[in-house]
């Protein structure tokens, strides 16, 4: 809420309304002054909470108060500088050109049947840490996981220490950087001569080469985001004819890393490769086409439930009724009735797919809103 809102209140806590908000005529002009002195209307939600709250007895006063609690302590998690007052946990998420509150909704597809072998729902607005928990589902659900088992991935998911761990585990990863995404859409990227993937890195001394033969050696390092960060520099710039191109005037080149450049040159390169592009290709084959089935057919689009932990459990019935669908297509002419089908849905995704090449999406569904 704006401050001119939250002024309202006055320093009250329990069930009085300061003296010029005590009634019903000073509540409209009140809000009246607010609308004329920023230009906006505020908003209709807040208004009903501020009229529910001069008009109600003290249960819903009290009601009222914990709701405008809980906003403040979700916006102090969040680091956001607003919250609904419908459902606190939602979170503003970019969805195509607009920000909407919605929830992150994760899922891990078996790329030949379909079948949905894990998913979850989480307030983090990016999918940058959502891989590992992923497969850590999986890997509960249905045991670990092959080495060469291949999973693909959007370019949300590159990061370094995504890489590295799909590295330690021997999956087969598949996730373009954001480049190769754009190119992977038929768009084409302009990319300076100069841009840090032109220069060579030479995993075992730890130090890049530039396109004019320069060495760059790792000479600090500092924190940032409770990571670290390591600058590399070293290079005869000052000899350079391309210094104005690459660095600058008067100035030299660093370059900053956070120690898994290897990982993310293993992996471009691989993304390069026709059988990389080729995997990325299926992966639209085989995830994506469960979100369309979601929204078209089973008409999920939004959340009907509010809080993370209604949002998952409304999440997870929508994907049990996706894998009921797959698996009664699969299984259903073998048995005289589904009821004799035991075991869990992911016991039997175990048995319908080999598990030899997984898929991971994200969808951003909107909370509903009074």
């Amino acid at each position: 809420m704006d401050e001119e809102e939250d002024r309202l209140y006055g320093d009250k806590r329990g069930d009085e309304l300061p003296p010029e908000l005590d009634s019903p005529e000073k509540i409209r002009k009140k809000l009246q002054e607010l609308e004329e002195a920023s230009g906006k209307r505020v908003k209709r939600a807040t208004k009903h909470l501020i009229e529910q709250y001069a008009h109600g007895d003290a249960r819903q006063k009290e009601k009222i108060l914990e709701k405008l609690d809980k906003a403040e302590e979700e916006i102090t998690k969040s680091e956001q500088r607003a919250v609904s007052l419908s459902d606190p946990e939602a979170r503003f998420m970019g969805n195509k050109n607009h920000m909407e509150l919605s929830y992150n909704a994760q899922i891990t597809v078996d790329h030949d049947s379909g079948i949905i072998l894990a998913n979850y729902v989480t307030q983090e607005c990016t999918d940058r840490h959502q891989l590992q928990l992923q497969l850590e589902l999986v890997e509960k659900n249905l045991g670990a996981l092959p080495e060469g088992t291949k999973v693909s991935m959007n370019n949300g998911y590159f990061i370094g220490a995504n890489l590295w761990y799909l590295e330690q585990k021997a999956l087969d990863g598949y996730i373009p950087n954001s480049k190769q995404a754009q190119e992977q859409k038929g768009k084409k990227v302009e990319e300076g001569q100069y841009s840090q993937d032109k220069f060579v890195y030479d995993e075992d001394k730890d130090h890049f080469i530039c396109p004019a033969g320069g060495q760059l050696t790792r000479k600090g390092e500092y924190m940032y985001d409770d990571k670290p960060l390591y600058t590399y520099y070293g290079a005869n710039c000052n000899e350079c004819p391309f210094r104005a191109e690459c660095a600058g005037k008067k100035r030299i080149r660093v370059i900053t890393s956070d120690g898994y450049e290897a990982e993310r040159r293993r992996m471009a390169a691989k993304m390069r490769s026709d059988l990389g592009k080729e995997e990325y290709r299926n992966r639209k084959e085989t995830v994506e086409w469960v979100f369309g089935n979601m929204k078209q057919n089973m008409k999920f689009r939004a959340f009907l439930t509010r809080s993370t932990k209604g949002a998952r459990m409304e999440h997870n019935l929508v994907c049990t009724g996706h894998n009921l669908k797959i698996v009664w297509g699969k299984l259903g002419r073998n048995v005289p009735a589904l009821g004799k089908i035991s075991g869990s849905i992911v016991n039997l995704a175990s048995q319908v797919c080999g598990l030899t090449r997984l898929s991971y999406s994200r969808d951003l569904l909107v909370c509903s809103q009074d």
